[in-house]
């Protein structure tokens, strides 16, 4: 940038917040927080902190790993739990997708040269399935040669982590439809 100033807005920031009239204004702005029942940093309106979001979130995860275990989803670990970065909505409350890395559900066939693998392994085990027959392979993960199950009833597992998480009143966790 030739001929002229050029002044970061972060650098602005700064400065006015270390200025007395910044100091200040922050300080008028705690009181106003707290008065009206919120966090500083808490944007008016909104039902919980960012920061609180972000720790909620976390809880869903550790909850979200306890359930995918009742179904021996051990596979599955925390990295692939993907947290997304809190959205504040139009009326004041913070929204945060929780996911599945797409790698780390996917499984391969164990007869790939006859049959795709799964796409989701955890929408596979949320809906069951039936199948005509079995299939005999190499299972990569468990290192040894396995049968396919024929058929699974299909388990909950997904909807009891957004109950357990629901109940402690952190938050209100969705289940996407994919797993309904």
């Amino acid at each position: 940038m030739s001929g002229g100033v050029f002044i970061s807005i972060e650098s602005a920031i700064n400065k006015f917040l270390a200025s007395p009239e910044g100091k200040k204004r922050v300080e008028q702005e705690k009181k106003k927080a707290l008065k009206e029942g919120r966090k500083f940093g808490q944007p008016e309106g909104a039902t919980i902190s960012k920061t609180d979001a972000e720790k909620a979130a976390q809880k869903m995860k550790n909850i979200l790993l306890k359930h995918l275990a009742t179904v021996n989803l051990q596979t599955i670990f925390p990295d692939d739990i993907v947290v997304g970065e809190p959205k504040i909505q139009s009326d004041g409350t913070i929204s945060i997708d929780i996911s599945f890395d797409s790698e780390a559900v996917k499984r391969p066939s164990l007869a790939p040269e006859k049959y795709d693998g799964v796409e989701n392994i955890v929408v596979h085990l949320t809906h069951g399935w039936d199948a005509n027959g079995s299939v005999h392979g190499y299972w990569e993960s468990a290192g040894r040669m396995a049968w396919s199950r024929q058929s699974f009833v299909g388990d909950d597992f997904m909807q009891h982590a957004v109950e357990e998480f629901n109940s402690l009143k952190l938050g209100k966790a969705e289940l996407n439809e994919k797993y309904l």
